[in-house]
């Protein structure tokens, strides 16, 4: 079994397993990254949603 968790000699590559892996780290942390951000976006959507709706009900209640 190869010893992934060697450090390459210089001009040396990476055994193809620890490439892989450390590729679908980066791919794993991205996804999780742009996870969240769609979460903070919702969130922003939805306290913008609240407020505009907010807003109506004080706009209506000054009209009358």
């Amino acid at each position: 079994m190869p010893d992934l968790c060697r450090r390459p000699v210089r001009g040396e590559h990476p055994p193809p397993e620890r490439h892989l892996l450390g590729q679908q780290e980066l791919a794993t942390s991205s996804l999780e990254a742009q996870l969240a951000s769609l979460e903070d976006l919702g969130e922003q959507t939805e306290v913008e949603a609240r407020l505009a709706a907010l807003k109506s009900i004080d706009r209506k209640a000054i009209d009358y």
